[in-house]
C-alpha cells in the first residue's frame, strides 16, 4: 500500500508538472520561452522565442545572471523565479546573492515559484527596498512609470503552451504606445528586448492574475546611473 501511494503521489506530480511546467530555458542559439514556472491559460497570446530578441547589455548595466538547472523529479521546481530575483538585486547594487542562493532561501514552491514567494523573500530579507506585489490594471503604464523613476520590476508572463516565466524588466525604450516601445529584461544570463505591445498581451492574465509584479519604492543607483 505505502508502494502504491508513493507511486501515486508521483504520477500526481508528473501530471502538475507537465501542466504547470517548470521554468523556461534558453537553447545554445536562441531563447526558448517553452517551459514555464506557474500558468494554466490560453496560448493564444503567450510570448514566442522570436518575439525575444537578444541584445548588448545597455550601457552602465550589469551583467544578467544565468538560470540554474531546474531541481525536482520532473524538472518541476524551475529557477526562473530564484533568477529574477537574483537579477533585480543586482540592479540594486547587491551582487551577493545568486539565483540558487535565492532558491535555497525560500524563492520557491512545489511547481515554480509565485508572487509570494518572491515577494515574501524580498521582504524578509531585503526589506530596505520595500518591495510589493502589485496587479495593476494597466501593465504598461506601471512599467513605463516604475523605470522612469529608476525602479526595476519583476514581472511574470505567459509564454508557449501552459505555461510562464519571471524575468527582472530593467527598462523600456520608444515612445510610449508606439509600434517601435519595446521593453528591456534580463533573462537566461542575457538581455532582451520585446515589443511591449506583445508583452502586455502575454502579461495581462496569468493563471487569473493581472499583470502579476513585483515593484519596489526604493530608487536603484545602477539604473539612476546608467545613461
Amino acid at each position: 500500500m505505502r508502494t502504491a501511494n508513493v507511486l501515486a503521489a508521483a504520477a500526481s506530480l508528473a501530471g502538475l508538472a507537465l501542466v504547470v511546467g517548470g521554468c523556461a530555458v534558453a537553447d545554445e542559439d536562441e531563447a526558448s520561452v517553452g517551459a514555464s514556472d506557474h500558468a494554466m491559460t490560453s496560448a493564444a497570446k503567450g510570448l514566442q522565442a522570436s518575439e525575444m530578441r537578444v541584445i548588448a547589455p545597455p550601457r552602465g548595466l550589469p551583467r544578467a545572471w544565468p538560470q540554474p538547472d531546474s531541481d525536482g523529479w520532473f524538472d518541476e521546481r524551475g529557477k526562473c523565479g530564484p533568477t529574477a530575483v537574483a537579477n533585480l538585486l543586482r540592479l540594486y547594487g547587491k551582487d551577493g546573492v545568486s539565483p540558487d542562493a535565492a532558491y535555497d532561501a525560500g524563492v520557491r514552491w512545489w511547481v515554480g515559484s509565485r508572487p509570494p514567494d518572491l515577494g515574501g523573500y524580498l521582504d524578509r530579507k531585503h526589506r530596505d527596498l520595500g518591495c510589493r506585489i502589485t496587479f495593476a490594471p494597466d501593465g504598461p503604464a506601471l512599467l513605463r512609470a516604475a523605470v522612469a523613476t529608476d525602479r526595476p520590476v519583476l514581472a511574470w508572463f505567459r509564454t508557449e503552451g501552459l505555461s510562464s516565466h519571471w524575468v527582472a524588466v530593467a527598462g523600456v525604450r520608444g515612445p510610449a504606445s508606439s509600434p517601435t516601445e519595446e521593453v528591456v529584461l534580463l533573462s537566461w544570463g542575457r538581455y532582451y528586448a520585446v515589443p511591449m505591445t506583445r508583452f502586455a498581451e502575454a502579461w495581462d492574465s496569468v493563471y487569473g492574475f493581472r499583470n502579476p509584479a513585483i515593484v519596489c519604492s526604493a530608487r536603484s543607483p545602477v539604473l539612476a546611473a546608467s545613461p
